[in-house]
């Protein structure tokens, strides 16, 4: 029969002068706080009175007022003005910038475009071939003013640039490239890549982006074989870091220009922030909104690797991949991942071997730890399911009655979803203590979270410090249980407070910033919240009390109040706006147009819906239907427009040359005045080979598969471009080419004007101009 806690004499005499639960519980959740708030928030601005060696945010403001003062994506004046600036800073600085003018064309995503690169090299005093690079990228999307994205990493290298030049000069060369066309698919920096003379000297990169206005610069991505430059890393101060970020990011469908640079096959640090992701590529990424910490944060780190790395040998020594991570006042821990599977295996037996000596007076520890690895296992299942589930409802609400307010985002609904995850591992907890006994329980909680140590060891060695350092925390904390005294005391809290310092901010973080919640990051969230009840069950049993199964509940009813704080305060609002995208599209031949919204168009009594109106449609027919379809994924209503003056682009068949496989097709094609692009589609045919401008286009890295060969063109020349497609076959097929031009023409289209709150996002508005070619065949 398995011993009952509560009759258990040893546990008992533990019980004798417990710590009050309350105590507890404000312990761990003041601790899970202040690890939570110390991961996300940046260092203070330093003034301008700063030492001049010094980076200071405050000097380097002026520079994204400048460049942030309005939108100015690729091909527009205010681009160029944005360019001229930069030129015209780094003249000052005493640099010769030269600037790049190519034909820019993705390898990871279907796009090209004429992009220019301002490019500036400082010599060092060693004069060897070998230098440093530091990308960022000064265009912006239509959509907003990009005063995080990238404004924040240009205003950084222009201050570090004269921070840096009030010092000693470096012994290895540093070359700047801020680049164009990042936004529309790494353009400048595959441009820099493929053609510019200084590619070859490139030892190491560092890249600064950001993904909202906020938050602390962390180093999310690296290259391959990145020990040496992490161990470089752990010799600055106050940096954000962890592998775990860098073998998920390697395995996400996202990229910035590192993506490009990674073909140089060289060390390389990437760097971003991601607080205030609902501002991000919207009108709200402007100077007024972007936090001046993370500006600081990004310049101060720059500024000390670039020194570092400045003085030390190029290239770099070859290592291997690291697991690597960062804790409070400690800073960054490393080592190399062949230790992975040697750690987890004897944090593993530590904890192991703790909690089965604390055990040793309840008979059935087989019996319990069994029953309880089945419970922790069931009831993490049930905490994702659920907190996944509460996530889409509440998102669902919010949309239909038009609260918006980004819920997905919200930091108040992922506090929400761990209570509740929380109270789930709790119930479970309580109900496997009754049966079990709490010690017995606790082993089969050991022993999930060792076969998670050691499978991650082996297969995501990056992500293995997740649970193996937490693992080795509740080892100390299985050794001091069978003591008395403060300093015992004192050794369990620290174990406990090592796995919290890992565990909180990466719940936090994949929960209310790096994921949305109604998809992966409520479900990702609640897993790692109650894996953690479970790891730290004795002082989760200390803070349920004496009954556990109530304390669960209060547990729930604090998920519960959190829940309603939050449908009673979130709201849209200039920090969560909503967004909405309108799209005209107009055939060239017919004059049949079409205004649709891409956005939340379907929610009755909205702005969006209004646009519409109530006689909205699903077109289904024709070359400006086949585009929305097929371009904006869209699917939901839209309205007969009226035709407006748009000209569509020029195209010409300037060649039909028979090759071994099919027919090359040789097109020129001029845009209109005003326009800020075109794209291209075929439909029914087998591209085998592009070239745009003279230039083979790279298939081979593209992110997503596609049946038709699809390409967007941005910022052509008033001369054209010119498009050769090699297809496989002699049949004839379609090719629709759309004319882009940012921006709508709202009097035109008798569209009311948007709500405060509610605003462009990404691309923005565009208007569209679609024409159908039949080549080839009869």
């Amino acid at each position: 029969m398995a011993t009952n806690q509560a009759t258990d004499p040893a546990v008992s005499a533990e019980r004798d002068a417990p710590p009050a639960a309350w105590r507890v519980a404000l312990v761990l959740a003041a601790a899970s706080a202040l690890f939570v708030v110390n991961a996300r928030r940046p260092p203070a601005p330093v003034p301008a009175s700063a030492p001049a060696r010094a980076f200071s945010a405050e000097r380097a403001w002026r520079h994204v007022e400048a460049l942030a003062a309005r939108p100015h994506p690729i091909g527009t004046a205010a681009h160029d003005s944005a360019r001229a600036y930069v030129e015209r800073e780094l003249r000052a600085l005493g640099l010769e910038p030269e600037l790049q003018a190519a034909t820019g064309i993705g390898t990871r995503g279907r796009s090209a475009a004429r992009v220019v690169n301002v490019v500036a090299r400082v010599p060092g005093t060693a004069r060897g071939e070998k230098a440093i690079l530091v990308a960022v990228h000064y265009d912006g999307v239509p959509a907003g003013p990009a005063a995080g994205d990238d404004g924040a990493g240009v205003a950084a290298v222009l201050e570090m640039l004269r921070a840096l030049r009030s010092g000693p000069p470096l012994a290895n060369d540093l070359i700047i490239c801020v680049t164009d066309g990042e936004e529309m698919g790494l353009l400048g920096a595959a441009a820099f890549v493929t053609e510019h003379r200084w590619a070859k000297d490139v030892a190491l990169v560092l890249d600064f982006e950001a993904r909202g206005t906020s938050g602390r610069s962390t180093m999310f991505e690296t290259g391959a074989n990145n020990l040496d430059v992490v161990r470089t890393l752990r010799t600055v101060s106050d940096v954000s870091t962890s592998s775990m970020m860098v073998t998920v990011y390697r395995n996400l469908p996202n990229d910035t220009d590192l993506s490009e640079f990674a073909r140089l096959g060289q060390p390389a640090l990437n760097f971003a922030f991601i607080g205030g992701v609902t501002r991000y590529h919207t009108p709200f990424d402007d100077a007024k909104h972007l936090d001046p910490g993370s500006l600081q944060h990004h310049g101060q780190q720059m500024l000390a690797l670039v020194q570092r790395f400045g003085r030390e040998p190029l290239p770099r020594p070859a290592s291997k991949d690291a697991v690597f991570f960062d804790l409070p006042v400690v800073g960054v821990v490393w080592y190399p991942e062949s230790w992975a599977l040697p750690l987890a295996l004897l944090v593993a037996l530590a904890a192991l071997s703790g909690a089965v000596r604390d055990a040793r007076d309840e008979s059935h520890r087989v019996h319990a730890a069994v029953l309880a690895g089945v419970a922790c296992l069931a009831s993490v299942a049930a905490a994702a399911f659920a907190s996944g589930w509460a996530a889409s409802a509440i998102v669902a609400l919010h949309v239909r009655t038009q609260w918006d307010g980004e819920p997905a985002w919200s930091g108040v609904y992922a506090l929400a979803g761990a209570l509740l995850a929380l109270a789930i591992a709790s119930g479970a907890w309580a109900l496997v203590r009754r049966w079990a006994g709490a010690r017995g329980a606790w082993v089969g909680a050991i022993v999930v979270w060792s076969a998670l140590a050691i499978a991650s060891a082996l297969y995501l060695p990056g992500v293995s410090y997740l649970f193996a350092w937490p693992l080795a925390g509740a080892a100390v904390l299985a050794w001091s249980r069978r003591h008395d005294g403060r300093v015992s005391e004192i050794n369990g809290w620290s174990g406990v407070l090592l796995a919290l310092a890992l565990l909180a901010p990466v719940a936090a973080t994949v929960g209310a910033y790096a994921l949305p919640l109604d998809q992966l990051g409520a479900q990702a969230a609640a897993l790692l919240v109650a894996l953690t009840a479970w790891l730290l069950a004795p002082k989760l049993d200390e803070m349920l009390g004496t009954r556990p199964a109530r304390g669960a509940l209060v547990v729930l009813g604090l998920s519960l109040v959190v829940t309603a704080y939050g449908m009673a305060t979130i709201r849209r609002s200039d920090a969560a706006p909503t967004p909405v995208n309108l799209i005209y599209a107009m055939e060239a031949d017919s004059g049949a147009a079409w205004l649709t919204v891409a956005g939340r168009a379907s929610v009755p009594g909205s702005w969006a819906a209004g646009v519409i109106g109530a006689n909205g449609e699903k077109p289904d027919a024709g070359a400006a239907a086949s585009v929305l379809t097929r371009s904006f994924g869209w699917g939901g209503a839209a309205r007969r427009a009226p035709r407006l003056a748009l000209a569509a682009s020029r195209v010409e068949v300037t060649g039909m040359v028979p090759t071994a496989t099919g027919v090359q097709y040789a097109l020129h094609v001029v845009a209109p005045a005003g326009a800020h692009g075109m794209s291209f589609r075929t439909q029914g045919a087998t591209v085998t080979r592009a070239q745009v401008d003279g230039q083979l286009v790279d298939m081979s890295r593209y992110r997503r598969a596609s049946p038709d060969f699809t390409l967007a063109y941005l910022a052509p020349r008033v001369e054209g471009m010119t498009l050769t497609l090699d297809v496989k076959g002699a049949s004839g097929f379609d090719l629709d080419v759309t004319t882009i031009r940012f921006g709508i023409d709202a009097a035109a289209l008798a569209i009311s004007p948007r709500p405060p709150n509610v605003v462009p996002v990404h691309q923005g508005d565009q208007m569209l101009v679609v024409q159908r070619l039949r080549l080839g065949g009869r």
